[in-house]
């Protein structure tokens, strides 16, 4: 995403008549040599999200030494659970494995429901970052098919506010949702 670009609510599933929907976003933001980590917060993962050509991204992100640690809700497993299906982080596991600055982490916590939504690129080299902060999960359906809605913000470091926006989310990454 340009620095020129403003924030972009993406409203699916009508973004993604026009080639626009957020396994799209995803792809071409690993692909822009813009970023050096990702991290993501999502309550659910479903193998169907695991597109090949989502898996190739990210695994070439990650080959270019990008950092990647991405959180999924571990409420419950299974075919009929509400949780993440054990495939899906099985697949990104198996892309993955090779790559030390890649880390997938399950979040479960008696009493509670991981439910984010949250992903979030950053360079802090170039001090820039996008969060895109929704309600799709790491799903097909939730990134191109449901009625979902989620907002794209490029966040510009170098701004005190924006610095302040990162912060937090950076801090809830680390103290909150990226525990061994």
């Amino acid at each position: 995403m340009s620095e020129e670009r403003r924030a972009e609510l993406l409203v699916l599933p009508y973004a993604s008549v026009r080639k626009r929907s957020l396994t799209h976003v995803l792809i071409e933001e690993f692909r822009s040599n813009s970023w050096t980590r990702f991290r993501a917060a999502v309550a659910f993962a479903r193998a169907s999200a695991n597109t090949r050509e989502l898996l190739e991204a990210l695994y070439d992100f990650a080959k270019s030494q990008g950092e990647i640690g991405i959180t999924f809700g571990a409420d419950s497993f299974g075919e009929d659970a509400q949780g993440s299906d054990e495939l899906a982080v099985r697949q990104l596991l198996d892309r993955l494995e090779s790559f030390p600055n890649a880390k997938l982490f399950l979040y479960h916590e008696q009493g509670r429901v991981f439910h984010p939504k949250v992903y979030l690129f950053d360079n802090l080299t170039s001090k820039k970052a996008l969060a895109i902060i929704g309600s799709s999960n790491w799903t097909r359906s939730g990134q191109i098919n449901n009625v979902e809605a989620n907002a794209i913000v490029p966040l510009d470091l170098n701004r005190d506010d924006e610095l302040k926006q990162f912060e937090e989310l950076n801090r809830c990454f680390i103290e909150n949702w990226s525990e061994p």
